[in-house]
């Protein structure tokens, strides 16, 4: 650029017609930036609408089974009993053996609100596939 395009162009960022020019192309950026936003939600929209009306629900066949909690019936008289541990600090901790034929061990941790019964299925199978020897 010339010297004397250099020197128009700070004198027209100067002059308020300047400020002018400027103001206008950032409304233009904002303004298209805006139509971008919303011809995009209006393109959602009409998709997840067009989704809706052709979309069919599937109802149930009279063949399928309600599900039923007796169906999920777990026998727990293979469940170890329970076993305490003292805590350095005294406290009694219980936990569950399940012994097995490999060097390694497992721990399986529970949360607070909850107890260890729901480990027998997965405890059985670890050690049925010879995993890890033992599980507490």
């Amino acid at each position: 650029m010339a010297y004397w395009e250099i020197t128009q162009l700070v004198e027209k960022a100067k002059s308020p017609l300047g400020l002018l020019d400027r103001w206008l192309m950032n409304k233009k950026i904002i303004s298209r930036i805006s139509i971008f936003i919303i011809i995009s939600i209006m393109n959602y929209f009409i998709i997840a609408s067009v989704l809706i009306l052709i979309g069919k629900s599937k109802k149930p066949s009279s063949d399928q089974t309600i599900l039923s909690f007796t169906d999920l019936f777990i026998d727990y008289s293979e469940l170890p009993k329970l076993q305490n541990y003292t805590a350095r600090d005294g406290t009694l901790l219980a936990y569950r053996h399940y012994p097995g034929e490999s060097n390694k061990v497992l721990i399986l941790l529970h949360g607070s609100g909850w107890h260890s019964q729901y480990f027998l299925p997965l405890a059985g199978f670890i050690i049925k596939w010879e995993f890890h020897s033992s599980m507490i």
